[in-house]
């Protein structure tokens, strides 16, 4: 009697796990896939990835600016019943860039250029540049290539602060995009260098127009996504 009774309950517990299993597989399926608005699309697979892109325009005589590639990736999880919550990638906010230090004949001024991939109409007058020092404060500039004089700015590291003074935000809406760009914190200038090229590698429109989904919500049902307001229908 026992054994059976052991039997039964080994029977009742493989039974269940089955269900769960099944019933979580089936809950997967219910919401992952790529949902698409107009031609924005949001695809969330089966390994808790996301991915917001837009799909290419129709050419057109006048040029598009816009970034066609991923604005958005990271991780999703299920809070509950039908809603994602996102997180960003791990690498969202971090710039590749390189730093060249020179000696020029003009010891008493710091040169600072910064290189941006494409100076095009894009990134034209768009940014402000601000190096910064725990002891002096913070250098504005609106220009990529500046000079500070070193009697104002006599330092021995600094910090790079890019600053988008026209993201696509809108009032009373929340901005997706970020404003601030922080490139580095403390970077230690070599002995007797006063020139610096700052090469900033992948600081392409892409990157820029890239969206802040830490912490968004998006609610899947019955093969539509819902979120900021709009709909998107499973593809």
């Amino acid at each position: 009697m026992k054994n059976c009774l052991s039997l039964y309950l080994i029977l009742v517990v493989v039974s269940s796990s089955c269900v769960v299993a099944s019933s979580s597989h089936t809950n997967l399926q219910n919401f992952t896939g790529s949902y698409k608005n107009g031609r924005e699309v949001i695809n969330i697979d089966s390994k808790n990835h996301f991915y917001i892109y837009k799909e290419n325009a129709i050419k057109q005589d006048v040029a598009v600016l816009e970034c066609t590639d991923t604005i958005a990736k990271g991780m999703w999880k299920l809070m509950q019943n039908n809603l994602l919550q996102f997180s960003n990638d791990s690498s969202f906010g971090s710039v590749a860039y390189s730093v060249k230090q020179e000696k020029r004949n003009s010891e008493d001024t710091l040169y600072f250029q910064i290189e941006i991939p494409s100076l095009d109409t894009f990134f034209y007058e768009k940014f402000y540049f601000y190096v910064s020092n725990y002891f002096y404060g913070q250098i504005e500039s609106k220009k990529s290539y500046f000079e500070i004089p070193k009697r104002n700015f006599n330092i021995k590291s600094f910090g790079l602060l890019l600053q988008d003074i026209d993201p696509n935000c809108y009032e009373e809406r929340k901005c997706y995009q970020r404003i601030y760009f922080r490139i580095f914190q403390d970077f230690k200038i070599l002995d007797n260098k006063n020139s610096f090229k700052i090469n900033l590698k992948s600081f392409n429109q892409c990157y820029v127009e890239q969206m802040d989904m830490e912490g968004e919500f998006l609610y899947v049902k019955k093969g539509f996504l819902y979120w900021q307001g709009k709909t998107y229908k499973k593809i």
